[in-house]
């Protein structure tokens, strides 16, 4: 039962920082030069997320 918890806090850990990387991506999307780097961060954030929720529900 202990593993559980400590990876289910694991999951929490990578949620927040998929969330960092959210910020990130927030931050290039205000120069519209750096728009393109805005999208690929958020596309790896969102993909990265969804894993996450998969891995969560498997367990």
């Amino acid at each position: 039962m202990e593993i559980r918890k400590t990876t289910l806090e694991q999951y929490d850990a990578m949620k927040m920082c998929v969330g960092a990387l959210y910020g990130l991506a927030s931050i290039f999307a205000e120069t519209e030069k750096m728009q393109h780097v805005e999208a690929t961060i958020y596309k790896i954030a969102a993909e990265i997320d969804c894993y996450l929720d998969e891995m969560i529900k498997k367990n």
